[in-house]
């Protein structure tokens, strides 16, 4: 399973504490003795928890940095493989890291957001989540469901994970993964409206084209 795909699953699992206390005597998760095991994520797991309580100083921004590192968080279960992990880590520490940085002014798009269709949540699940960095980027990763028939597997998905630029409220998206997959976001009130996508963004059918609405408050 690829990083993103289990970062857009967006559980509010309970926020454990990473290096800065952490017993690599009690390690008990694969992922912990892995991260025991490993001097680099070590080192790693404690840059992340020393930029985390960085990200965490704006009281402004105090909640949603707990939601993204929850999230993260889940994602890193599913990791797997070391080198996945070492990617997965420098990448959200440096995220970290620009998150502290950033104007505490700049607080419009950070969050999850879910597409519509006719006023209803879409059948085709598809979800955003949106986090503002420092210098008007933005990371933006989530992930596309198109169900056929889901008692026979007919079930494709598609994830998406990269940085952009904002600019005058278009982000212009591509994939960090694949190329092809590109497309213009544009920002409006309460949400977002994604252009076509030409299907290369996941399997047969899937899309992340559509309007969404932000999802509780962000930040």
């Amino acid at each position: 399973m690829k990083l993103s795909i289990a970062l857009v699953v967006f559980a509010l699992m309970p926020f454990t504490a990473v290096a800065a206390s952490f017993n690599c005597g009690k390690a008990a998760t694969e992922t912990e003795k892995m991260i025991c095991g490993d001097p680099v994520l070590s080192a790693l797991d404690e840059d992340l928890a020393r930029a985390y309580q960085q990200a965490l100083a704006n009281p402004a921004d105090k909640e949603f940095v707990k939601e993204w590192q929850r999230a993260w968080l889940t994602a890193r279960e599913a990791c797997g493989a070391p080198d996945c992990m070492r990617v997965a880590y420098t990448a959200q520490v440096g995220d970290l890291k620009e998150r502290a940085q950033r104007s505490v002014t700049a607080t419009k798009l950070s969050g999850k957001y879910q597409r519509y269709v006719n006023g209803k949540a879409d059948k085709d699940t598809s979800r955003l989540m949106l986090v503002e960095l420092s210098n008007d980027r933005v990371r933006v990763f989530g992930v596309a469901v198109w169900v056929g028939n889901a008692a026979i597997g007919a079930v494709n998905v598609g994830d998406i994970n990269a940085i952009a630029r904002v600019k005058a409220n278009q982000i212009a998206f591509v994939d960090a993964e694949n190329s092809e997959c590109k497309f213009t976001i544009s920002v409006m009130d309460g949400g977002l409206k994604v252009g076509e996508d030409g299907g290369t963004c996941g399997g047969h059918n899937v899309t992340f084209a559509g309007n969404y609405r932000k999802l509780g408050t962000g930040k």
